[in-house]
């Protein structure tokens, strides 16, 4: 499992679960998803929210969602995330 978050540093590469430190002026701190790699059940959900929201409640936000039960991009998503998650503990 890797969570991608505003955290103050990345976690070791054999930590459970990886957490990836995403820096504060990063485009992916507007983004959210969720990838269940699952051979059984794959899934995905992503989300990203529209700029310029500062200061709007909660309840009022707008994002645009994508959410897919496909294998192939639900794999891709997963091949992805990977390819984030080395590239930014990299940096």
């Amino acid at each position: 499992m890797v969570v991608f978050a505003g955290f103050r540093e990345s976690s070791g590469p054999g930590a459970s679960p990886l957490t990836v430190r995403i820096p504060a002026d990063a485009p992916l701190r507007r983004e959210w998803f969720l990838v269940c790699a699952a051979p059984d059940f794959p899934a995905l959900v992503s989300g990203w929210e529209f700029p310029g929201q500062k200061g709007i409640p909660d309840a009022g936000r707008r994002f645009e969602v994508l959410w897919s039960v496909d294998p192939p991009a639900v794999r891709d998503a997963a091949v992805i995330c990977t390819q984030l998650a080395r590239a930014v503990t990299r940096s």
